[in-house]
């Protein structure tokens, strides 16, 4: 559903919609997206399967769908995050490690993570790599309000940003990520 459908819905469709894309998420992390049905999205919401497929043309559409709520929810995260009246370095961290937080908790716990990735890459991974940009460029512009010029701060977001991708790959629990994050922003952080 194009955004401009998606922004003319009704309150009590908009509710709906929301309604369908809740039970898919628990579905899609539970029982991952090949367990997961159209049948069973609208058992879970107590809908007809019609009703249904008439906000998502097929599994791929909700999923995307889900994927596209929990990228704009990571993007807000961080920008709620650098906003806070701390450090420039507690600023970054405090940002990186609550998007990941996301999506530890969210993704990474599941026992369905990898295939919850592949999903994510084959339907919404350019949505993804835009948010990612947007991410470091809201880090750059808070490094370049800074201490730096504009290119040395879209560099430093660009390792922060990647070097933060990294901790999380590789991290079994979340504190890892947090101690990674800290460690990362007062190596190579900016004084401040």
């Amino acid at each position: 559903m194009p955004m401009t459908d998606i922004l003319n819905l009704s309150p009590v469709k908009a509710a709906r919609r929301n309604k369908i894309l809740n039970a898919a998420q628990h579905i899609f992390v539970t029982q991952g997206f090949r367990g997961a049905t159209m049948e069973g999205i609208a058992a879970a919401v107590g809908m007809s399967k019609v009703t249904v497929y008439g906000y998502f043309k097929d599994k791929d559409a909700v999923f995307a769908a889900v994927a596209d709520r929990l990228d704009r929810q990571l993007v807000e995260v961080v920008k709620l995050e650098l906003r806070d009246g701390q450090t420039l370095k507690e600023k970054i961290a405090n940002a990186l490690i609550a998007k990941h937080r996301v999506v530890f908790d969210l993704v990474r716990t599941s026992p369905h993570a990898s295939e919850l990735f592949a999903a994510k890459d084959r339907t919404s991974q350019q949505r993804f790599r835009d948010s990612d940009r947007e991410i470091e460029g809201q880090i750059a512009a808070l490094l370049g309000a800074g201490p730096f010029g504009k290119k040395e701060a879209s560099t430093i977001a660009r390792v922060f940003f990647a070097a933060s991708q990294g901790i999380a790959n590789r991290a079994e629990r979340f504190d890892e990520i947090e101690e990674g994050i800290g460690y990362l922003t007062q190596i190579i952080g900016p004084k401040g």
